[in-house]
């Protein structure tokens, strides 16, 4: 139901986008999580979204340097990118 989920810039360094597409419409949670699985960002929640392509801002300036993985949920469906954080 989503094309492929993509974070640009990666690796980021305070601020980057996250990409994905929608055939059709959905409610839609968008998040972020680090190595450990807690969620460190929510960036959509539960926010029904038309189809087609999307676009969401992640700060991550109170965010140390690692690695963290974008998780969007839509329907029973999930997609995951992994986020790589330097400064």
């Amino acid at each position: 139901m989503t094309s492929r989920l993509a974070s640009s810039p990666n690796p980021m360094r305070t601020r980057g986008s996250i990409r994905f597409a929608l055939l059709a419409e959905a409610p839609v949670t968008l998040a972020v999580f680090d190595v450990a699985g807690r969620r460190v960002a929510t960036l959509i929640d539960r926010e029904v979204m038309a189809a087609g392509p999307h676009e969401a801002v992640f700060n991550a300036e109170a965010l140390r340097s690692g690695v963290y993985f974008a998780r969007l949920e839509f329907d029973s469906q999930r997609a995951t990118e992994k986020i790589l954080l330097v400064r």
